[in-house]
């Protein structure tokens, strides 16, 4: 299927069958919390961190998506408004695309002058706390930080908490994107371990003149020397190493300072004195024609960990999003970075639905999704597409499988509608993909 990209947005579109009586709109006058969240799908239960906190000093979590969280010393109050001084557990959950925020069910309609606007976000999350089961709120004076990830750095996106008496979107404040930090670093660190040099090398032989150890080293405990056997240690000052020669020590030890095979210190000490003092390994011709056939091993396996280090610090930065938004929040509950949508050219639609070979004769609750924008619009009969985005429908019926309308039939339908066609009709396609995850639903998305 050929995707069609306008203003940077792909547009999906979702229709709910079940759950609702035939015919009939939500009413107003209905369980405004309900309205709020939803999941449409039930048994798909949505991915939370979970932060253990210990409260009397607070901490700064780096979550995967890229968002960091901090959270000040005496942070939390339980029911009494005593201050919380046992383990909290913080739960957040983020939503940044189409299928995140579908499967949360939470509400994407602002009311304003009267009616009722669709959403687009720029990142989601609700955040609650526990302690020992029980909940606990932020306390008075103190606020929670939350650097959250974001896909766009588009700007005219303002910050809204969601009213749990209301069901209603409460605005906050207007916010900028900015570049997400924590992924600039993790890109950074996969260039420095890209262009480090291998930490295995053959040591080199001693320099003329110079005092060489011979120690009962330990091998085991330091990974770069796991190759060598039967080294000899140059002491590097010689100033150092007379003083060393000159002595009785009753302990040596050797110290690594680093992961090279040259980062090594010899800590001696006796009734008299602590000495620390840097040396480096040497071999002797013999030795260093013996080694080098084991040389190529070392540096092979070297090489394998350094790939399989940044294979698993790609993996992360691929889950993690190019821009944050810096937000500060005093209480516990659902988030939002919004801005209300505006379509280029929309156009009303109101076709037959035909789901195999007849006509579903009431029209449920459905859902509007733009993919890469994270537009999620719940409608109750005709519903607007803007012409010069990708569209589909997605129909998720009463048994738990899923069929869906292409883009391809979508754009026929708009060409029947401006010509004026008063019979247009969507012949439903199924599919018996089973949706266990939110992975399961977003494979789905992608795949028609």
């Amino acid at each position: 299927m050929n995707n069609r990209l306008v203003n940077g947005f792909f547009l999906s579109a979702i229709l709910l069958i079940g759950g609702c009586d035939s015919g009939k709109q939500l009413s107003r006058n209905s369980n405004r919390q309900e309205k709020a969240i939803d999941r449409p799908l039930k048994h798909v239960k949505s991915r939370a961190d979970v932060l253990m906190v210990n409260p009397n000093s607070g901490g700064e979590f780096h979550l995967k998506t890229g968002t960091v969280i901090r959270i000040p010393k005496d942070a939390f109050v339980d029911a009494t408004g005593a201050i919380v001084s046992e383990l909290v557990q913080i739960e957040m959950e983020e939503y940044h695309s189409a299928a995140d925020i579908f499967l949360s069910g939470i509400t994407m309609h602002y009311e304003q002058n009267g009616e009722s606007a669709p959403f687009e976000s720029a990142g989601m999350f609700r955040i609650d706390g526990k302690c020992n089961g029980n909940s606990v709120e932020v306390a008075k004076g103190k606020s929670i930080e939350v650097e959250l990830a974001s896909n766009t750095n588009e700007g005219n996106y303002d910050f809204f908490q969601l009213n749990s008496q209301t069901a209603n979107w409460e605005k906050i404040g207007t916010i900028e994107p900015s570049i997400n930090r924590d992924k600039k670093i993790a890109a950074d660190s996969i260039e420095q371990i890209k262009s480090a040099e291998l930490t295995s090398k053959i040591p080199s032989f001693a320099e003329e003149g110079a005092i060489v150890l011979d120690l009962n080293i330990d091998y085991r405990k330091h990974k770069q020397l796991r190759d060598f056997y039967g080294l000899a240690w140059q002491v590097e000052s010689t100033e150092s190493a007379n003083e060393i020669a000159s002595s009785d020590w009753d302990y040596v030890d050797l110290i690594s300072n680093g992961r090279g095979i040259d980062d090594f210190s010899l800590q001696l000490v006796n009734d008299d004195n602590i000495k620390e003092v840097k040396v480096k390994p040497v071999v002797s011709r013999e030795e260093r024609s013996r080694i080098e056939k084991k040389y190529a091993a070392a540096i092979a396996e070297e090489e394998k960990e350094r790939v399989q280090v940044v294979q698993n610090t790609q993996r992360r930065l691929d889950n993690m999003s190019n821009f944050q938004r810096n937000l500060s929040v005093n209480g516990f509950g659902i988030y939002n970075c919004d801005r209300v949508i505006q379509y280029k050219q929309p156009l009303a639609l109101k076709p037959k639905f035909i789901l195999d070979g007849a006509e579903l004769k009431s029209l449920p609750i459905y859902y509007l999704l733009s993919n890469d924008n994270s537009a999620v619009s719940q409608y109750y009969s005709t519903f607007n597409i803007d012409q010069f985005r990708y569209n589909r429908l997605i129909f998720i019926l009463a048994d738990g499988n899923v069929a869906y309308v292409t883009n391809q039939q979508l754009e026929n339908l708009v060409r029947q509608t401006i010509k004026g066609s008063e019979s247009s009709s969507l012949i439903l396609n199924r599919t018996n993909q089973s949706i266990k995850t939110p992975e399961d639903f977003s494979i789905l998305l992608n795949s028609i």
